[in-house]
């Protein structure tokens, strides 16, 4: 049973142009809405909140794994 999907955002989540596309939002929601959580990943560091609506996400992780988010809560920083 899957309980969790994480993704990279460049060249994976994101399009060339940098937003989410309303497919990719739908399967999100879709996903999220099966109770499995969504986590996005990424070297990028706070300037991630200018491209990705968090709302989307049950969390995330920064700068390659310096810092971990849970619902907008900082849980790990190295």
């Amino acid at each position: 049973m899957t309980k969790m999907v994480v993704t990279d955002l460049d060249d994976t989540l994101l399009r060339t142009d940098k937003s989410i596309s309303k497919y990719t939002t739908d399967i999100i929601n879709r996903v999220r809405n099966q109770g499995i959580k969504i986590i996005f990943a990424t070297g990028r560091g706070a300037s991630t909140k200018s491209l990705i609506p968090y709302e989307l996400f049950d969390g995330y992780v920064l700068m390659n794994g310096a810092k971990a988010y849970v619902n907008n809560k900082l849980i790990y920083i190295r």
